[in-house]
């Protein structure tokens, strides 16, 4: 059963009109705010009871969404009535929390592009160990072989995200070929060849064929080490068109290998500077809607802790009340 705002709303499929005849959705709202101002909205006289809460949530939305002084009287009186629910439909409308949730979304995104490359890096070890133990025709080494053939697909199609997602939200936030674009590509450019060759790896691995990393031991004297590499030969061979970049990049490898792990932790460090880079640009030019927003919620927490202090209040003297009907 749908319960709550949102279930009122698409069970009973409830119209806007009651709020005002002519304004019905907060971009409506948002026209009038600016002709009679931010607080017009929230003075208006409810109409019905059964609407009251979604169009207070309505108007608070519409309020935010003009930048509506936090220090205003009726914004106070509406959120001290204001659910939990009601805030989060209200406080979505803030122009700078739909910006924050995009940040938020890079860096979810950049923070599962590490992980699978930790996972990577443990799973190359694995094959090593495999290798030496087992030897190369084991089914302890096919087996890590598959698991680093998918955590590379995974890995590829994580970066692709990333590039395509930084690139909207530059757009939204400064339009095309701006400042922050120009910006970004000299972050970018150092590794652009690399970039590339992920980004066409994807596409390999999703439409042409799995390409499975092999690895070499180098025994020395007191130690060894080895290599995780995929084969260029392999790469070219498997029917998918590169692109120019990409087939540069794979014919300056030494060996026609591409070393796989280094390649990574290249690009984590590189993309962990457009994450730093994507959060400072739009802060700085979002300053005063962050303030506003940062506003609105102490705002609001001040009331819940007002709230809370109150219940409480309640309790202790409820608790208070009926130790003293006892001793009675």
């Amino acid at each position: 059963m749908i319960s709550g705002l949102l279930g009122f709303l698409l069970e009973k499929r409830y119209p806007f009109l009651d709020f005002f005849s002519a304004v019905q959705t907060v971009e409506q709202q948002r026209t009038f705010s600016e002709v009679y101002g931010p607080e017009f909205l929230l003075e208006y006289d409810y109409l019905t009871k059964e609407s009251r809460r979604l169009n207070r949530a309505i108007a608070v939305a519409a309020f935010i969404s003009n930048d509506g002084d936090p220090n205003s009287q009726n914004f106070l009186n509406a959120v001290e009535r204001m659910t939990e629910e009601e805030w989060d439909l209200a406080i979505r409308h803030s122009p700078y929390h739909k910006k924050k949730n995009a940040l938020k979304g890079l860096e979810l995104n950049f923070d599962a592009l590490k992980n699978e490359v930790l996972d990577l890096h443990s799973i190359a070890a694995r094959m090593a160990s495999a290798a030496r133990v087992s030897g190369w025709d084991s089914v302890e080494y096919k087996l890590a072989q598959r698991q680093a053939a998918g955590t590379l697909l995974s890995i590829s199609s994580l970066h692709a995200a990333f590039i395509d997602t930084s690139r909207t939200l530059r757009e939204k936030e400064f339009g095309k070929n701006s400042r922050a674009d120009r910006a970004i590509k000299r972050i970018f450019e150092p590794l652009a060849a690399k970039h590339s060759f992920l980004k066409d790896l994807r596409n390999c691995l999703l439409h042409y064929s799995i390409q499975t990393p092999e690895v070499r031991i180098f025994y020395g004297v007191e130690d060894e080490r080895y290599e995780f590499y995929l084969k260029g030969q392999s790469l070219l061979g498997s029917g998918y068109d590169w692109k120019k970049d990409t087939r540069l990049f794979l014919s300056s490898q030494k060996n026609g290998e591409v070393k796989v792990l280094d390649l990574t932790r290249s690009i984590i460090a590189n993309i962990e500077k457009q994450v730093e880079f994507h959060f400072r640009c739009i802060e700085r030019a979002s300053r005063e809607e962050k303030l506003s927003y940062e506003s609105y919620l102490a705002i609001r927490q001040g009331v819940v802790s007002s709230q809370s202090e109150r219940i409480n209040r309640a309790f202790r003297t409820h608790g208070t009340w009926r130790k003293t009907q006892k001793t009675q």
